[in-house]
This record gives structure tokens, C-alpha cells and sequence, in this order.
């Protein structure tokens, strides 16, 4: 868990303790805490692209649609409101993600998503190509082994 996300539910965790108290007495508390990606990062980024270029259009669309069209800060509190939650609130956080080194993970990555028959269909020069690229888009987050790559992310915190 990011050193945000970390601070943000710490805080959470402790308001809900003060209000599950009162006096003598005790409350049980529904709470919700929720985690929801702001933009299409770096490394997702790269994918997109790189499928779109060696496996198709179709399967760029579906592995991006995790990442498009999700809510922002505003439509989250909305929701959340309309959803009957009290004390809504939205906390921007950056996220910094670790992943190992491109050229073993991006494939493997992808045998574990929705696109993954696409890609084993597409023949193993396509394949290499798809890696490389992704490699080459990410060069600049090099970082020892891997990649460190900051991803942004709403947390939103509401009680029942």
C-alpha cells in the first residue's frame, strides 16, 4: 500500500474509532473505503499502445477499459452521496508501483487479463515486438532491477 493510501486509511480507521465511541457506549460503524484509479498511468499506457500496434485494436480497448471512463473526484462523491453513504470524502493520492524488469513481466502481465487469448494467438515475433516496445516506451522509469512508475488514484472514505 502506497505511503498516501497508508495515511489516508490510518486516518479513516482512527475517525471511525472516535465514532464507534460515546461516552459509555458503543456504535457499530459501516464504513467504506474505496481505491479508484484517476488516469491511465505510464505502464498502461505503453500496453495500450503496443497491443493496438501488434495484436489489434479490439484487444487495446478491452485491457484499457479498466482504466477509461472511470469517475472522477467529483462523480465518486456524487455516487457516493446518492448511494445513501455519509461523509463522503475523496483523497488523491500517487501511488508509486514497482514491477519487475519489461521483458519478463509485460507478457506474463497479460497472459493474466482479459486480452491474454489474443495475445498467445498472435505469433511470437508479434509477441517480442509487443515487449520491446512497451520496454522501450518505459525506459525512462528505469529503476535498479525494474520500473518504479507513480499511478494515480482516488481513495474515497464514506460511512453507512
Amino acid at each position: 500500500m502506497s505511503s498516501c493510501v497508508s495515511k489516508v486509511f490510518s486516518s479513516f480507521l482512527t475517525d471511525l474509532e472516535r465514532s464507534a465511541k460515546c461516552g459509555e457506549y458503543s456504535f457499530r460503524v459501516a464504513a467504506c473505503l474505496l481505491s479508484v484509479w484517476r488516469i491511465m498511468g505510464p505502464y498502461h499506457g505503453a500496453v495500450v499502445d503496443a497491443l493496438r500496434q501488434h495484436v489489434g485494436a479490439e484487444a487495446a480497448a478491452t485491457f484499457s477499459a479498466s482504466r477509461v471512463g472511470v469517475p472522477d473526484a467529483e462523480e465518486l462523491y456524487r455516487l457516493g452521496v446518492e448511494a445513501g453513504f455519509r461523509e463522503v470524502a475523496i483523497h488523491p493520492c500517487v501511488m508509486n508501483i514497482r514491477l519487475p524488469a519489461c521483458e519478463g513481466f509485460v507478457l506474463s502481465h497479460l497472459a493474466a487479463t482479459p486480452v491474454a487469448r489474443a495475445v498467445a494467438a498472435v505469433g511470437s515475433e508479434a509477441r517480442a515486438a509487443l515487449a520491446d516496445q512497451v520496454s522501450l516506451a518505459l525506459r525512462a522509469y528505469l529503476d535498479g532491477d525494474g520500473l518504479a512508475i507513480a499511478d494515480e488514484t482516488n481513495v474515497v472514505t464514506a460511512l453507512a
